[in-house]
């Protein structure tokens, strides 16, 4: 269930991780099934060792947040280690508790855009405040090694984010989502600077925490259109402030990071999300918008910030979504037409050679699935809910991709299983007319071995893997009676 259903008590997946004196070393958010998330850093200080690896001790957790504050014992998941990396990155575990968890909470993970000024709150476990205190932020940006984190700015005195609050969740005020979590261990306490690890960054250091993602939010004050359209954890963000970079030279600062971002680090193409913040803050924002912002959307994903949300250039920018989505559904009610036929002709084909031959592949046909769900979104009101309309449309043309790949795949696999009962066929017919060109029709021998492959080819369907290996024997024989060997 989501965090609050029938717990009686807000945030009920929150978690303190202690070390073997009990003493706690930072937090943990605890996910559906028995999983806790943390910081990899927080794991090695609950074992009083900083390694490299994987600890296999069991650590200490307990639900502080529930009545009675029960404690439980959790082990780091295999291959979901990504200790800290020598600039700071990565540091993220999760861990599997060893018995069943004290209630059947998780949690709401969601993907989140970065904009500026953003509340959020966090619950850690200071020297100072041993059983737990309240943090309040702002979202400030991008930062860290790679862009990969996020700014916390304290937004209240004396409530500031810092030691202790490592592997906090990071609550979003808005959506009571969990957008991040605190990384402490770079936490600046006389400034009251902290910084979490968003959850884009989570997942691309451990995929498995894709499953307790939601849908991504998207701010009303924040508008997201271009391609190519990737999932989140596929993809580069770069973000620049509108507001405090000279038209000239923000063009040319995100001409090259684009290029940069594109490349990736193995050289493959990468698809990019460029974020412009303070777009109506500009010196000239029609310009940042028509000039810069449009014209990059043609090969990158954009996503527009805006402070004002009575900005006309946020107007504008709805209108480029309403008209990118319109755009897109018909050209994915085209593809999705191409796809039904391709299945409906997979489907004749089946029967075809499955009359025949066999075992016929598994397939799922997945047209008209997805065709309803593109009404669904086709009925949708344009400008309504947009941003939610975009991105399942972008999930159904995944899925719609998917199909695609997999109807190929089956038609090519129908195709050399055909093939491969051509194959045996005449393979046992020219060795059957050779061994009667050579007078071997009577030969009781080889009468034998010939009898069990001619009956597993007329079988219909004939196993084409039962039938190959008889075949094969009959060869042989014959090559044996005629060459003697």
């Amino acid at each position: 269930m989501w965090a609050g259903a029938d717990s009686g008590v807000p945030e009920p997946w929150r978690v303190k991780v202690r070390d073997a004196r009990g003493d706690a070393v930072g937090a943990g958010i605890a996910l559906a099934g028995g999983i806790v998330l943390t910081c990899a850093h927080v794991v090695s200080a609950a074992v009083g060792a900083a390694e490299r690896t994987a600890p296999e001790q069991p650590i200490r957790v307990t639900f502080d947040a529930m009545r009675g504050e029960p404690e439980a014992a959790a082990v780091v998941l295999p291959d979901c280690w990504a200790p800290q990396g020598a600039d700071g990155s990565a540091d993220i575990a999760l861990l599997r508790l060893t018995s069943p968890p004290p209630t059947n909470v998780s949690a709401m993970l969601l993907r989140l855009g970065v904009p500026r000024n953003r509340e959020v709150r966090a619950y850690g476990y200071p020297r100072q405040h041993p059983d737990g205190v309240w943090g309040a932020a702002v979202l400030a940006g991008s930062t860290g090694p790679h862009g990969e984190w996020v700014q916390l700015d304290a937004r209240v005195p004396g409530q500031l984010v810092r030691r202790g609050f490592s592997g906090a969740a990071v609550i979003d005020d808005k959506t009571d989502a969990v957008v991040g979590m605190v990384v402490t261990a770079h936490t600046d306490d006389g400034e009251g600077l902290a910084c979490m690890v968003p959850v884009r960054t989570l997942v691309r250091y451990v995929p498995r925490i894709a499953e307790w993602v939601g849908s991504e939010v998207v701010a009303p004050g924040i508008v997201r259109f271009g391609g190519p359209r990737a999932p989140t954890a596929d993809r580069t963000r770069v973000e620049f402030d509108a507001a405090s970079t000279p038209v000239e030279l923000l063009g040319k600062r995100l001409h090259d990071s684009v290029i940069r971002a594109r490349s990736g680090p193995t050289g493959e193409s990468t698809p990019v999300l460029v974020a412009l913040t303070n777009v109506d803050l500009a010196r000239q924002p029609d310009v940042v918008l028509h000039e810069l912002a449009k014209p990059l959307a043609e090969g990158a994903e954009v996503e527009l910030h805006f402070s004002d949300d009575s900005s006309p250039g946020l107007d504008q920018a709805r209108r480029w979504l309403d008209e990118e989505i319109v755009a897109r559904t018909a050209v994915l009610g085209e593809r999705l037409d191409t796809l039904e036929r391709t299945e409906q002709a997979l489907l004749r084909r089946l029967a075809e050679v499955g009359a025949v031959v066999g075992p016929l592949p598994l397939i799922h046909l997945s047209a008209r699935e997805l065709r309803l769900r593109l009404d669904v979104l086709s009925a949708e009101v344009p400008g309504v809910d947009a941003p939610r309309v975009r991105a399942a449309l972008a999930s159904t043309e995944r899925k719609a991709e998917r199909a695609e790949r997999a109807a190929t795949a089956a038609a090519e696999e129908v195709e050399a299983l055909h093939t491969r009962y051509r194959d045996a066929m005449d393979l046992l017919r020219a060795y059957h007319a050779l061994a009667v060109d050579h007078g071997l029709l009577e030969d009781e021998r080889l009468s034998a071995v010939h009898r069990p492959a001619a009956g597993a080819m007329a079988a219909r369907p004939c196993q084409i893997d039962a039938a190959e290996p008889v075949v094969s024997a009959y060869v042989l024989a014959v090559r044996r009676q005629i060459h003697g060997r």
